[in-house]
Order: structure tokens, then sequence, then C-alpha cells
């Protein structure tokens, strides 16, 4: 018998599939934890209405629990084909391994046969997270624990944790020397990009996370919190005896995925691998937790209409994960079962949810969930994942709103241009998305705000936003959309115009709306933050527009690849613009004459986007002094009066 220790790959091993098996039955099985089994190198024929059993009898009987392969909540589908391959097993209910006697691999037919089983142990204890104490030592900067907890093989929980919050440059910190030195590694304990450690811990728990990567807890010999700038623990623990230590492994060690493809550059990754007639599918997603994923398959063509996609995102009312099958008529919000809906909803006709959800985490500003679902479900609403030949998928990034409502609208992003082929010989190459920076640098300061004055022609064009010292830093407001407003070739310049002066905006925004991506109508606001579509009925009462949307075709600035946050002004950075845009096109008119009413500052703004544009700010015309008739018959008479006695 093989012990549960850090670093064992796949828990604490059961047992193995014996010599008196059939029908090409083998592997080695192993409790991850108390509910989760793994079976690796797991070989079987695939012989028809054939399940994985697990019962408390001490042989193999009918009278077994059935385990699921894709838990989808209802009966248990047929095993497939495996060679060698490495099967992840959740068991129902709420009873543990250990309550169990045999894991089968059962045919149904019939009265039933055992085609191989392994038997559990009377006293087998499934690997579970083990408490050290608190053993934190070298504490400063009024650091404790009350316990510290290993939860797997990569993550620690320090439950309540306490510190004054007042060091500079720290960050939970792993290293391989006797003593903690600056040659440690970063550890991840929140969902942001920098993992610095900027605030006070009342006693309170944290969870931390090693990297990604193979290493694990027992590859390291401390964990300390650990100030960069003064090259000092505020407490540490040491990694001793992890041998005995009999905890889980990490769910990225058991949830392995052969294959990566990159939808969207530094946004939206995809891992899969199929056996057994099943596709394990992981979505990681750099982007805000607001948001959701989609992906699927749209077929020998890349058309939205009729794709079958699994949406996955988390509630952040309760930090639960969700993932659920989609039927898209289109690329818009459902509506009495039409467009993007779940399959459960869709019509004419309903399906069924056809995905199940494995795993998932949110660290380090990227949203990883994982999910199963049959090659061939069986629903006439999901298309069949084919092995042997590429085929167009489709995939998605939107927001949702109050934590569980999935909005297909303008601020979705939808592409069905990628083809893949899911049984292609593995290749894994995506860059890992999670990048720790070493230490916070200060923040960039702010291109110069640029101006325009009374200009009564005025271009508006889209461009991008110019990183982060452009259109966030610039206006101080979040952006909301990964393009802004250009005027006259300027990155949201401060208009200033004088009341009572006509102004004509020339609007190269777009004017497609079934492309909600390139859709910008442009209107002047009330709201330094736009997106008047958006909005609800409340919201729209207390706005007020001065000048109502105007679109026209889609003039675009695109960027030659440079990282603007290296320069220090827009000026450097337009050398490196170039517009995209037609010489035929007209741009909409919009016409606009601000009067003693307006207010002192208007603001530009996307009629359906939020965050891409800034202010106007309004004077009077200077007065033209008028004379009365006998003020300007006293100074001529004062004139004519001068002269003579000039004379």
């Amino acid at each position: 018998m093989i012990p549960s220790i850090i670093g064992a790959k796949y828990g604490k091993m059961i047992g193995e599939f014996g010599s008196r098996s059939t029908h090409g039955v083998s592997g080695a099985v192993f409790a991850a934890n108390n509910k989760t089994i793994v079976i690796d190198q797991f070989t079987f024929d695939g012989t028809a209405n054939t399940v994985v059993l697990i019962g408390k009898t001490r042989i193999a009987t009918l009278n077994g629990t059935e385990v699921p392969v894709v838990p989808l909540g209802r009966e248990a589908g047929s095993l497939g084909a495996y060679h060698n391959d490495l099967l992840v097993l959740d068991i129902p209910g709420t009873e543990s391994i250990s309550e169990y006697k045999y894991i089968a691999v059962w045919n149904t037919d019939n009265q039933g046969e055992s085609f191989g089983s392994v038997t559990i142990p009377d006293d087998f204890t499934p690997p579970a997270p083990h408490a050290l104490g608190a053993i934190l030592v070298g504490k400063k900067h009024e650091v404790s624990v009350l316990n510290i907890i290993i939860e797997d093989s990569k993550k620690v929980s320090f439950i309540g944790m306490s510190y004054d919050g007042q060091g500079p440059a720290v960050f939970f910190w792993a290293g391989h020397a006797a003593q903690p030195d600056e040659n440690g590694t970063a550890l991840l304990w929140k969902d942001a990009v920098s993992q610095e450690v900027k605030r006070i811990f009342r006693a309170e728990t944290i969870t931390v996370t090693l990297p990604p990567g193979n290493l694990t807890i027992s590859d390291y010999s401390y964990i300390s919190l650990w100030c960069v700038k003064f090259v000092v623990s505020f407490g540490h623990f040491f990694l001793v005896n992890t041998s005995s230590w009999n905890v889980p492994p990490s769910t990225d060690v058991i949830r392995v995925y052969d294959n990566c493809e990159v939808l969207s550059a530094d946004h939206l990754q995809v891992r899969w691998s199929i056996k057994g007639g099943i596709i394990d599918v992981q979505l990681s997603g750099k982007i805000p937790l607001s948001s959701f994923m989609a992906f699927g398959v749209s077929g020998m063509t890349s058309h939205i209409r009729g794709s079958d996609v699994a949406v996955a995102w988390v509630n952040l009312r309760n930090m639960k994960p969700t993932v659920v099958d989609y039927h898209m008529q289109s690329s818009s919000q459902c509506s009495m079962g039409s467009g993007a809906c779940p399959d459960t909803v869709a019509k004419p006709t309903e399906g069924t949810n056809d995905v199940a959800l494995t795993s998932s985490s949110t660290v380090g500003g990227v949203m990883r969930i994982s999910y199963s679902r049959y090659l061939d479900t069986g629903d006439s609403l999901d298309k069949v994942i084919p092995t042997d030949k590429s085929v167009y998928v489709v995939w998605a990034i939107g927001p949702v709103k109050d934590g569980n409502t999935v909005l297909f609208n303008e601020d979705t992003i939808v592409s069905a241009s990628t083809q893949i082929n899911f049984g292609r010989t593995a290749s894994n190459v995506c860059p890992e998305l999670i990048n720790i920076p070493p230490y916070t640098v200060d923040p960039l300061p702010a291109w110069p705000t640029l101006e325009i004055r009374d200009q009564d022609q005025l271009r508006v064009d889209l461009g991008p936003a110019g990183g982060v010292r452009g259109y966030s830093a610039i206006t101080e407001k979040r952006g909301g959309w990964k393009y802004s407003w250009y005027i006259n070739g300027l990155l949201v310049p401060v208009i200033k115009l004088q009341r009572g002066k006509r102004c004509i905006f020339n609007v190269f925004g777009g004017n497609d709306p079934t492309n909600p991506g390139n859709y910008h109508p442009f209107y002047l606001t009330s709201s330094d933050r736009g997106g008047y579509s958006q909005l609800s009925e409340e919201q729209k009462k207390e706005e007020v527009i001065y000048a109502d949307k105007q679109t026209g075709p889609l003039c675009k600035y695109i960027d030659d690849g440079s990282n603007p946050d290296s320069l220090d002004s827009f000026a450097e950075y337009q050398a490196h613009l170039t517009l995209d845009c037609s010489d035929r096109v007209v741009g909409g008119l919009l016409e606009w004459t601000p009067d003693s009413s307006t207010p002192d500052t208007v603001y530009y703004q996307s009629y359906t986007h939020f965050g891409m544009g800034f202010k106007i700010e309004l004077s009077s015309s200077a007065a033209i002094p008028t004379l009365s008739f006998s003020m300007a018959i006293g100074l001529l008479l004062a004139a004519i009066l001068k002269k003579l006695l000039a004379e």
C-alpha cells in the first residue's frame, strides 16, 4: 500500500484492478479526498452498458451506487473505451469513500457482472486537510495566527491571521533555503494581478496558493510573510515531516488537459482532453469577476446561429461557480426562448443541460472553470463534437448582472472565427495567464490632458484607450471598453466651446447595431460615464441628454503593437497610430448649439458603452460694449472740444 504524502500525485492509493479483471480493465485507484476517486492508467474495452459502481458489501453486487463519469445529476451514462487514461470520479451523495467497501467496473446487462474491482480497506483514511497549529516564528508587525492548515498539496490557510499592514512591499513567500531569504517565490492570495499585501489583517482566514506549475508544498522548506524591501520575514513556519501529511492533491494535478488553444490573447484560453467519449474542458479567463466566459461548437461554418456553447461564471453574491448549456439562435439577450438561451428554456424545442461543473478557482486575476460533457449528448440542441476534423468554435466574454444573469448585449464580445480539431495530437503550449509582478511599482502618471478650443467642426473617431496612462488616468475614470473617443485625432481631449456658437460633430463611431463591439452612437450628456442604453429606467431619469445620439460609419485608429505605458505623452503614442477609414465614407453629423441653460460642463460619450469620452467645458462669449445715444453725443462733444483747445 502506498501512503499519501504531499507530492503523492493523485492522493492515497486504494489498490489496483487485479489479474482476474476482464474486458481489459486495469489501473491504479486513488482517493484524492473523501469524495473523489482517481484511476490512473485506466484501461477498458468500452463494452456497452458498463458503469463504475461503489458499494458497501464485501463483493460487488448490482445494489451498489453508480458513480457518474459526467456528474449531470441524473442516471449515469455507460463507460466508453479507455486506454491508459486518467479517470476522475466524484462520489454522489454525502457519504465518504471510507464508508464503502469496493469500487468496481460493472456491467448492468441481465443480473450484472463485475469486470474488475478494488477492495477498500476497513481502516482506510482518505486524504484530508492537515492542521499544524500556531507554529509561526520570527513574528513582527503584530503578526499572529490561531492555526495553519495545509489544505492540499499547493494550498495553505492561515486561520485567525492578524497583521498591522505597515510593511512596504510585503508578500506571502515560499523558498528552499534553511531560513527565509530574498530568493523565494511570491504566492497567490487574492484575485488580482499584484499579490502584494497592502492592508491590515484582523483575525482573518487567509488562503495562499503556490503559483501554477509542478511544484508542491513539499518542494519548499518554509512559507513566510516576507518584506521584499527590507529583506526580512514578518513571520514564517518550516515545512518538515511532510511525508506524514495525508493531504489531498491539488485540483490542477488531478484535472489535467492534453490540449490548449488561445482564444483571445492575454484574455481567454481553452484546455481540453478527450477520453471514453467524454470531453473535459477548462476555460481560463483574465477577465473581471463580474464577467462570464462561453465556449462551444458552431460547426463546419463560422456562424453564431445554432451554436452550442457552455457559459461559465462565478456568482459574486455567493462565490458559487456555475456552468450552463446554452443554445445560440443569435448573440442577443435571451427573451421568450429566443436569442442566446439556456437549452432548458430555448424555443421552439427545449433541451437539457448537458454540461457538468468539475472544478473552479479565481486567483491571481484569472478565473478558471472546468466542466465535462459527452461528445454526443443525444440532445437535439447540442452539437456532436467531432474528433476527426476541424470545426469552427464560438467563444464569448460578457457581463453578468446581479451575480446570476448572463447578459448578451453591447458589451459582449462574441467570436466564431476560430477552428479547432479536438482530436488532434496533444498540443498544450498556451502561455500562463497568471503572472505575479515581483514588486509593486508606483502607478505610472497620466499623459497630459489635451485641449481643443473654439473649433466649430470636430471629427469623432474610435481608437485604443492608451493603456494605463491613457483614458483611465486622464479622466480618472475606469474605462468601460477597450476603445475611447478620438476628437480631431486626439485621445479624449477637453473640448472648450462658447455658448451661442454652433458646433458640428462629424461622427465615425460605427452604424451597424448587429456588430455591438463596433457600434458606438455619439451623444452629449450630463453623465461622466455614458452608456445610456444600458441604464435602468430609474437611472435614465437621472441623466440629461443635451444632444441625442448620432451614428456614422466606422473609422478607427489602430496602433502598431507598441506599448503605450512606456511612452510619456499621447504625442509620442500618436506616432504609432494609423487611421483605418475609407476616404469615401461620410460621417454622421450632430449639430449642437449650447445656450444659457446649458451647464458649464457636459460630456461626450458612447450611447451603448460605458466610459469612452470626456468633458466639454463651456464659457460665455465676450460681451460687445454698447453705447447709449446720450453717451455717444457726450463723447463726440468731448472730442470736438479737445480739438478746438488744441488749435
